[in-house]
């Protein structure tokens, strides 16, 4: 069954069993016309942050399909923390695009757009509504019912300066070498382990953040504020271009999430499905 996604304003304030809700136009159009759902045939909604509810058609409007609610469910894997966060320096626009689409498919909660010195891009081309409109459509078609939030853009120092408990990788070519007495080189396998976050203190950690370089790559005092605020890693032999390191990277460290959180109970991997437990952390 298709997912449809409506913005967490428009759930009534008690969505219980019932209750009303509209499709915005344009999905109510997709839903009628493309779908050509009759009224009478259920319908799955999410709001975007958490929660999938089922639906039944009762009004078929084009400008506005009206649903009544069957019941509600709450995604307690998408809500529990640590979050998944890609922090990426902005790169050109059709493969900015694809990567927001293959990072919410992948299943990260949220992307701040970094304007790090060699970025090739100015962010501020008031492209903002095409990207959440790609996240909704991502959402929709991997039947998430998190859309990943999208942050305004900012330079990689005050990113990492932010509050909040984070274990952060980024991505370090090759041709780089580390500093005398630093941490040594993370592999991608060592990202996949759930010890690299329990190192961290796991109970505490707000975010799994990995950072990608734009195309021109990081600059020296960009590795340097890095290497302060987390583990470099380093991805194989060959130059990758920004959005093939960013999901080389993200991989990984879903696996190391979701062996976490089953660890935590909230996962049954033999059974594929989520728990009613909630892990140390938001719920």
């Amino acid at each position: 069954m298709r997912q449809f996604h409506v913005h967490p304003e428009m759930i009534p304030n008690a969505p219980i069993p019932g209750a009303s809700l509209r499709l915005p136009a344009e999905e109510s159009r997709h839903l009628l016309r493309v779908l050509r759902t009759e009224v009478g045939q259920e319908v799955l909604v999410t709001d975007g942050r958490g929660r999938r509810f089922r639906t039944i058609l009762r009004d078929a409007r084009t400008d506005g399909a009206a649903l009544e609610i069957l019941d509600m469910e709450r995604d307690e894997v998408e809500l529990a923390a640590p979050r998944l966060v890609l922090a990426c320096g902005v790169i050109k626009s059709k493969r900015w695009e694809w990567l927001l689409e293959k990072a919410t498919e992948l299943g990260v909660h949220r992307i701040v757009p970094l304007t790090s010195r060699f970025a090739e891009v100015d962010p501020s081309a008031g492209r903002q509504r095409r990207w959440e409109t790609i996240l909704q459509s991502a959402v929709k078609q991997s039947g998430r019912t998190w859309c990943p939030e999208l942050a305004e853009p900012v330079p990689p120092a005050q990113y990492l300066d932010q509050d909040v408990r984070r274990l952060v990788c980024y991505g370090l070519a090759r041709s780089r070498g580390k500093a005398p007495g630093a941490d040594e080189v993370l592999e991608p396998r060592d990202l996949a382990e759930p010890a690299l976050l329990l190192g961290a203190g796991a109970s505490c950690v707000a975010e799994i953040v990995w950072c990608v370089g734009p195309e021109g790559g990081w600059s020296d005092d960009e590795v340097a504020r890095l290497d302060q605020s987390g583990r470099a890693v380093r991805l194989g032999p060959h130059r990758l271009r920004a959005e093939t390191a960013a999901i080389a990277g993200l991989v990984p460290l879903v696996s190391m999430r979701e062996r976490y959180l089953a660890a935590c109970g909230l996962v049954h991997e033999s059974e594929g499905g989520p728990s009613a437990e909630v892990c140390d952390g938001e719920g």
